[in-house]
This record gives C-alpha cells, structure tokens and sequence, in this order.
C-alpha cells in the first residue's frame, strides 16, 4: 500500500483529510497508480468544487467517482502537440514574438488594446530556457502540463459554460428590502466626482506602511512579541470579565480551590491536530514562567479552542499539573467605532460626498482566472460590470498572480500576443511579475480607465490588497502592499525589472484613485471602517479547531475567533500549509486596536454576509473556482437620515455609533 506518511506530509491531504482516513486514501492511490502530488491535485479540485472542509466516508464514495472520471480523462487525452506545431498561424506570422525580442513601456505608454506591442519577457537563464518541456511542481503533475500546453491561455470552456451568470448566491440577503443604491450620481468633488474619501489612520489600525526586512528577528525577541500579546489581551478579558489583579493566579500553581488562570491554547502533541485529549494551556512569561497545566474538558458544556487562542480559565489545578476547568471565557471583541453627527452628516448628505445616496462596494477575491487558462475572463467580466455600475468602491484581494495555478506554478510561462484586432498572433515569455503588469494592470485597470472616453469618468476607488499565494510578491505576514521594488537591468530586457507602474496610485496624482494597501489592514470609506486580509484565515481555523455544542452557525463560530481575539491571524503556531510566514517583530501590524465595520475575509468555505458580534463579516468567495466561476460580494451602505444626524447636532452628541449594519444591503453575486 501507498506510503501513508508521505500522505500526511502533503499540504494539500493534511488540510482535508483525517488520520483515520489516510489509509482509505492510500489504497485509492495504489488502485489508479497515482503519485502522491497527483492525488493531491485532485482531492484539492474535488474539495474546493465541493466546498467541503473534510474529506469523510460519505463523501469518498464521490471522490473516488470524481478520481476515475478524471484519470479517464488523462487516459484519453492526447499527446501535446510540440511547441513549433501547436500554433501554426503564429509560426507563419512574421509579427510573432519570440522570448527577449520585446520591450516594455511604462506608465501613461500602457496601450488600450491587448496586443499593441506591450509584450514583456521574462528574464531566464541557461539553465531555464523558455522553450522546451517544464518540470512543475508535484502538486499539478496530474496536468501533464509541458511547455507547449502553457503556451495556451485561451481554454476555461467550463467557464464560458457557467451557468447563473450574475444572479444572486445568498437565499436570504442581509437587509435586502434596503434595496440597492441606485443610478450613480457624481458629486460635486473635483476633479472626478468621487463621493467618497479612503483613508486610514495608526488610532484604527497600524497598516504596514512599505517594505522591511524579515527573517531577522532572534528568538528571544518572538518570545516577548508573544507574551506581550497575551498580557495585552489578558488584561482587557480581565477588565470585561470584571475580574482585578488579585482574582488572577498564575498557570501551574496547585491549589484545591477554585481559580482563575489565563494563557494561551497549545496543543501537546508534536504533530497532528489538536483534540480535546492534547490541549494543554500555556501561562505568560512574565506571571507564569511559561509553564503548562493540561487542562481537563470533560465537565464543560461547549467549547471551541484552538492553538493560539487566549483565554481565561476558571477551574482546580490541584496537582499542578492538570487543571479541570469549570468555565472557559473566549475572548471579548473590541468596540466598534463612532462618529461625530456632524461628520457623518457631511459624508452622508453633503454635495460633495453622498449627496444622501448610498455607498456601493464591490469586493472579489482571486484567484481571478481559471486553473485551464491565464486569459482572465473572470476579471474582465468583473471590470464590465464596475464600468456599467460604476461602484463607489472596488476592493480587489489577492492571488493576482496565484503561485498554485497549473499554468503558473512552474514558472515557464508564455502567454499570447494580440493584434490591435484582438486576433491571437503569436506567444511571449513573461515573468511573474510581468503577468501583473500585463494581465491586471493592462487587461484590467488600464481598461477600466480606458473606457472613460466612452462611457464617462468612472468614479470608483480601487483598492489592492496582496496575498501570500502572489508568486510576484513578498510572502510574509504582514505583507508589504504593492509598489515598485528595486530596480534589476538585464541585458535581456531594454526595461529594467522591478517597476509595476500602477496608474492612478501616486500620492501627488489629482486623479489618485487605486489605492495600494496591505495584508491586512484596515481604512476608511468615509465613515465606515473596513478591516480586509487575504489569508484564509476561516478555513485555516476549521481545520485545526476542537469544539463541542458551538450550536451556532459554524462560520459565525470562526469569525467571531478574529474579532475575540483581536486579530487577524489568532493561530499559533499556524498550519504549515497556510503559507503564513509571521514576522513576531511586526506582530502590532495584525493585532487590532478597534473591531472593523466591516471584516473581509475571503475563503475556500462557503461564502455569507452576516453580523457576527456587531461586525459585517462578508466572504464573498472566490472569483474562481478551478475551471469554474466564483463569486463576489456587493455592499449597499445606505446613509443615516439626516433628521436624526441634525437631532443629535442639536443635542451636542459627541459620538455615535456608525450602525453599519443595519442600514448595509449586502449580497454575493455569481460572477
């Protein structure tokens, strides 16, 4: 039988498949003589087609359906032509492109059409030549992806199939009889006519404001980063739960009698998913030496722990060794912010904001082109609709350039050339950071901007988030937003590398209106404040969670963890597979100082927008899903009355709560 050990090695088997069942899984594999990174490929298609979590006994039955399907596709599939042979017209073209024959125009250069000369190569060397076969990652193997398929960007028939294009994915829409905001009106602000204002400020949250380097924080200081985040949050839990300095004892004390004790959520055993027989809770450095009682579940009622969480425990260690808790206090959120009457009345009725009309927010999540083509369809059509809308807000979240798409992972990439017909005429090579500029910059952004001429100023904010999948990118958290990086000249290249040329994003541009932030962060739209992050922060939770009698919906569940524990990555250690490299030196840049508006938190689980603790939680889903389309989500952020902002003028109200949710209409959309 298959090796179960490699199995459980795997990224992708560790996320969706029990212990229990690595051996069921291991005779799958040794029936249809599949590598271990074959299999992988497509149990990670079938659970993200699925939108399931865990791989059970029920379902295997149908993933073993969906595995024979798919191999007797590989079966027979035929041999990919040779590079030479596989475009014909191309090779007879005298205007086809080979690798290093192009340059790159930067700026207000970038041209309209696809295919007017902006083709950029990719820097190679000896020992990675363009042309000939490419050895991917294990992971996508299953494709038999070689140089000759890469070159093929014009596939995603499953997508040109979807059905349910742009119809509703929510039965039951949050605040749906608020109705949406209506035909744009432009404000009287100049020059564009934006109605509404995106800042940010370190009193909500301290953003990453650039690059920095990483990898260079010593253990020791970790450790302080560490206890430091448990006392902070130790001592506001303690503030809500009313309880005083003496109420609190240190972990590992024995005492027959009851106490309170707090620390952090660790798993005892070395490797493997935390059970209710292996938490263990860790003390703070400061009151408890680090030390570790195993705490005992058996008399609660309902919990849900997970490595990394801070909690207060109320119980009898009287060994010292063992505690058995009575109650277990999960965290508190922060408060939501306010505002002053008269600022919201300028932003919600004043002609140079609203004007009373509601704000539209548009937000997508990539992977924003299929896993069968780099053409991305599923940002175009994204960018019809934010042409024929014309939201306040657009709020893309990364992958841009996804690391684990088939056509990408190897890096050997070549992608089309165009005529100013829009007639495919040959193929290039292009480098991961060529693919942003060429695929959203040109084909999404400057298309957007392009449009004006005929349909108008388009008055949207764009904002730009990264993820740690960017293959173009920083991956560490917090992640750096986008920006030129350092230069690299290559004799290659008549342009130097290094330089993304995102329009509309300088700080000095009049018509300013893309917006480079980082993962996470938060910022203001006019009032409203908006925390996002790219990590999948929810899936990483239900996959390393022990919980009992939560009675809620699950996915208010995981999302009420972010704002307990005021942060947006409350697990530690986390998952390997999370790709979440953590900077401790930078921790501040994702601990929370206010519980968001609104929080952003894309994810493989279903998609919803609902109130969890008093914030909007919205998941829009992904753009796309393996071969198919995704989702998106639509926010309808309706203005308080004006009455009732003068009332509390006239009653010289400092402060009042934003109410956000409800007077928001929000829904995901099938794109």
């Amino acid at each position: 039988m298959a090796d179960t050990t490699q199995l459980r090695r795997n990224g992708t088997v560790q996320e969706y498949v029990p212990d229990d069942m690595l051996p069921k899984c291991a005779s799958l594999v040794d029936k249809y003589k599949l590598d271990v990174g074959k299999f992988a490929f497509h149990l990670d298609a079938y659970m993200i087609n699925k939108e399931i979590t865990v791989l059970s006994l029920d379902q295997l039955g149908k993933f073993e359906q969906f595995l024979l399907a798919e191999t007797k596709k590989q079966a027979n599939k035929p041999p990919p032509a040779p590079l030479r042979e596989r475009t014909p017209a191309a090779q007879n073209n005298p205007t086809t492109k080979r690798p290093f024959e192009a340059s790159t125009p930067t700026g207000s250069d970038m041209p309209n059409k696809r295919g007017s000369g902006f083709s950029p190569p990719v820097a190679a060397t000896a020992d990675s030549p363009v042309y000939g076969d490419s050895q991917l990652l294990s992971g996508v193997e299953s494709q038999d992806f070689s140089a000759s398929s890469i070159v093929s960007s014009t596939g995603g028939e499953a997508y040109k199939s979807r059905k349910g294009k742009g119809e509703p994915a929510l039965k039951n829409p949050l605040n749906a009889e608020l109705g949406g905001r209506g035909a744009f009106e432009p404000s009287e602000a100049k020059p564009l006519g934006l109605r509404c204002r995106i800042s940010s400020s370190d009193d909500d949250f301290e953003n990453c404001k650039g690059r920095y380097r990483y990898m260079f924080t010593p253990l020791r200081e970790r450790a302080l980063a560490l206890d430091k985040q448990l006392l902070r949050l130790q001592d506001y839990m303690c503030e809500k739960a009313k309880l005083s300095a003496g109420d609190l004892q240190p972990v590992g004390i024995p005492s027959p009698e009851l106490v309170w004790v707090c620390g952090r959520i660790c798993c005892d055993a070395a490797e493997g998913k935390i059970n209710k027989q292996s938490v263990v809770l860790e003390g703070s450095n400061k009151d408890s030496n680090g030390r570790r009682v195993k705490l005992e579940l058996g008399e609660l009622t309902a919990y849900s722990l997970f490595p990394g969480q801070i909690v207060l425990v109320e119980g009898i260690c009287a060994s010292g060794r063992q505690m058995a808790a009575k109650r277990i206090v999960e965290g508190y959120p922060l408060e939501t912010p306010t505002s002053s009457p008269e600022r919201l009345l300028e932003y919600h009725h004043s002609q140079l904001f609203q004007k009373g009309q509601a704000l539209k927010v548009i937000t997508a999540a990539g992977p924003f082109t299929t896993s069968d083509s780099l053409d991305y369809a599923p940002l175009r059509d994204l960018m019809i609709r934010v042409i024929r809308e014309k939201p306040d807000v657009l709020i893309l979240v990364g992958p841009f350039v996804d690391s684990s798409q088939p056509l990408l992972a190897g890096g050997d990439i070549m992608l089309e050339d165009y005529d100013e017909d829009d007639n495919i005429v040959g193929t290039t090579g292009a480098s991961y950071e060529m693919v942003f500029t060429m695929k959203i910059v040109r084909d999404g952004l400057t298309v957007l901007f392009n449009s004006e001429e005929e349909h108008g100023t388009i008055p949207t904010n764009i904002i730009l988030i990264p993820s740690l999948q960017d293959a173009h990118h920083e991956c560490v958290f917090p992640q750096p937003p986008f920006g030129d990086r350092d230069e690299v000249k290559t004799e290659f290249l008549s342009e130097p590398l290094g330089v993304l040329n995102v329009p509309y994003s300088a700080d000095h541009d009049i018509r300013k209106r893309v917006h480079l932030l980082p993962n996470p962060c938060m910022f203001r739209v006019n009032d409203v404040l908006f925390g996002v992050t790219s990590n999948d922060a929810l899936f990483a939770l239900s996959s390393d969670e022990v919980s009992l009698n939560v009675g809620a919906n699950r996915l208010d569940r995981l999302a009420a963890h972010l704002l307990q524990q005021q942060s947006f990555c409350p697990q530690f250690p986390v998952p390997l597979n999370s790709l979440a490299q953590l900077d401790m030196r930078h921790a501040r840049h994702w601990q929370m100082k206010v519980s968001p508006d609104v929080l952003i938190c894309p994810s493989k689980l279903t998609h919803m927008a609902r109130d969890v603790l008093g914030t909007l939680v919205v998941n829009p889903g992904l753009l796309t899903k393996g071969v198919n389309g995704g989702t998106y989500a639509e926010l309808n952020i309706h203005p308080l009355p004006e009455k009732k902002l003068r009332d509390h003028l006239l009653e010289q109200t400092a402060q009042i709560k934003n109410e956000v949710i409800s007077r928001t209409y929000a829904n995901i959309i099938k794109i």
